[in-house]
């Protein structure tokens, strides 16, 4: 039976085909998804979320945190405590760090995610538009130890074969990384028809055509292209369920020999499996579910105390029996007095910002029923497609002479042609170093934000979301812990940095261990390794000797044939090279996103 020619972005498909469509249908099937957010594709900026909702989700994470937090939250004596110390003000906030009412509605959250925590081994968190989703208890301890033990050939390795990340100053050690030996178009060979198998991949290097991608030019993902898209895409591996729903992997991880390393690959679908639930929760949250609204700002949103009276100027008011103390209210209604100058400034002087309240708490319950609201289950929905997943390992050594780790930039993952719409983060292993977070920001939507200001009213504005007028329009969310046994999960739609860390004890070494997948859009299907046979000079090299009558040849005579081989595999050196290049797409790339997100900025005073 013939089969199908491969048809994929970037391969028979313009390469940014995808991103023109979309999130949702229109017409007879409106509603129905048809791929997930892309930062890059939507820019995603927020509606924002006030200052006062930032430190109920702060208070939500830091309680999640604690041990039997589950059992805790319906402990009064407890909660009395927590109240003590919560419901307090704080005279750099100028107010309550949770007033009592934001305190009893984290109260209620907890106790309802406590619910669903205790089942799911999973709780969400800064969950007001999309969800950050960790879980201290979705790996087991079998499952860590497993992957401790098959990482360690990884990196026992002789010193001058250890692959130290670029730029790290031998910090950050790479033991599985996909910007080496990626797709290249120009150079990459796809298969045009089948798969490359696991077991025997090696075997199909070199084989296929050369990928010549090609773009929609009318398309709206198509303006400045090449930034967003690069001449290189990380290669996913395909996952496929088998009948009792179990993910396997069916093709090769990059970088990661599926016969040496076999028990690390069994190791790696277990916690594909693990991380589902994870990205199911993230990718199932990306509409607004605030605590605390907040519908315009105006100078209606502040007061002046009872206590502090306003005496009009007799300058700018003829009737002599309006010359007497007044109260902020009764200023404010006889409009003789509340249009003078000298109300103004003493308004000005006096005003308190009227905080907002939470809103009536609802459940999980509720808002899964709400019209819109549509649960995502990646292994029903792509139960014959399969999924596709970027595996990442990565270590972070510190020493006495290097006893810091700065961190991160902020960035979202990948270019658009990987479709990244989902990472899920494992921290493995750890000695001897701080506690770490991960951070997260988000653009606001300065033009509406401005526009339901009215005009020359902005101050209360700036007050709730924590802005200031012609400032960037960016909100930074908050941070999660990222410690030892912790899977976290959270969508694409975020920029992310590592915040910095060192030595706990600075007279001795210390190391922190991650392992990172990123779930490629499952709408979205990209070339992967079951379509790009491996590119590595070293995989084919051993699969070659083993070919009559080059298996009998001296090994030096065999050597100096393989050295003849130019251009097609990529030895290491040509495979660095490559990643250097990669390296500088991205990071071109991080600096126009981030240029992006800080250009937009607040004008409140012109509409």
């Amino acid at each position: 039976m013939a089969q199908d020619r491969v048809v994929l972005p970037g391969f028979g498909q313009p390469l940014n085909d995808r991103l023109s469509t979309d999130i949702e249908r229109e017409g007879p099937r409106k509603g129905q998804r048809q791929r997930f957010p892309h930062a890059l594709r939507e820019s995603c900026h927020s509606e924002g979320i006030s200052v006062r909702e930032r430190r109920m989700l702060d208070f939500i994470d830091k309680i999640t945190d604690k041990p039997e937090w589950e059992r805790k939250v319906f402990d009064e004596d407890i909660v009395d405590k927590w109240r003590n110390e919560a419901v307090v003000f704080d005279d750099r906030l100028f107010d309550y760090y949770l007033s009592t009412a934001m305190f009893d509605y984290c109260i209620e959250e907890l106790r309802d995610k406590a619910a669903f925590s205790k089942d799911s081994q999973m709780v969400s968190v800064y969950d007001s538009e999309i969800a950050i989703v960790k879980s201290d208890g979705a790996v087991t301890p079998i499952l860590a130890e497993s992957l401790r033990r098959n990482v360690r050939v990884l990196e026992d390795v002789p010193e001058h074969s250890k692959d130290w990340h670029p730029g790290s100053d031998e910090t950050v050690l790479d033991l599985l990384h996909p910007s080496l030996f990626p797709l290249i178009h120009g150079t990459s060979r796809v298969l045009p028809y089948g798969t490359v198998p696991l077991d025997d991949c090696a075997r199909f290097t070199g084989e296929g055509e050369v990928v010549v991608p090609q773009f929609d030019e009318y398309s709206v993902s198509s303006r400045n292209s090449m930034p967003e898209w690069g001449s290189f895409q990380w290669l996913p591996s395909n996952i496929e369920f088998d009948k009792d729903g179990v993910p396997k992997i069916v093709s090769y991880i990059n970088n990661l020999h599926p016969k040496r390393h076999k028990e690390l690959y069994g190791t790696l679908e277990r916690f594909v499996a693990a991380a589902i639930p994870l990205w199911n929760e993230c990718l199932s949250w990306n509409e607004n579910r605030l605590r605390i609204e907040f519908r315009g700002g105006s100078d209606e949103d502040f007061y002046v105390p009872d206590d502090i009276t306003f005496t009009p100027d007799e300058d700018e008011i003829e009737d002599p029996e309006k010359l007497r103390p007044y109260t902020f209210e009764e200023a404010w209604e006889d409009r003789d007095i509340r249009y003078t100058d000298g109300f103004d400034q003493w308004f000005r002087d006096n005003r308190i910002f009227q905080e907002r309240e939470p809103e009536p708490f609802q459940s999980r319950q509720h808002w899964e029923k709400r019209a819109g609201h549509r649960a995502v289950d990646l292994q029903a929905q792509f139960a014959k497609s399969g999924l596709q997943v970027i595996f990442k390992l990565a270590n972070i050594h510190l020493t006495p002479e290097k006893p810091e780790y700065s961190g991160g930039t902020w960035h979202i993952e990948g270019a658009m042609n990987e479709h990244i719409v989902a990472t899920a983060l494992y921290y493995y292993d750890e000695e001897n170093i701080t506690p770490s977070h991960l951070q997260f920001r988000q653009g606001l939507d300065a033009h509406e934000i401005s526009m339901s200001t009215p005009q020359g009213e902005y101050e209360s504005t700036e007050i709730f979301y924590g802005v200031k007028n012609e400032e960037v329009a960016i909100q930074v969310l908050g941070r999660v812990q990222t410690r030892p046994g912790r899977l976290l999960a959270f969508p694409n739609v975020l920029q992310h940095r590592v915040q910095s860390f060192r030595l706990a004890d600075p007279t001795k070494p210390g190391h922190r261990k991650i392992l990172a997948m990123f779930l490629v859009d499952p709408y979205t299907r990209i070339l992967s390794t079951a379509n790009v046979p491996p590119q590595r000079k070293d995989w084919w090299t051993e699969e070659v000797r083993n070919v009559p009558p080059l298996h009998s040849l001296p090994l030096e005579l065999f050597n100096m044939i393989i050295d003849g081989v130019r251009d097609f595999p990529l030895s290491w050196e040509e495979a660095v090279e490559v990643r250097e290049k990669l390296m500088n797409e991205r990071g071109a790339l991080i600096d126009r996103t981030n240029d992006d997100m800080e250009e937009p900025t607040f004008c409140f005073c012109e509409h």
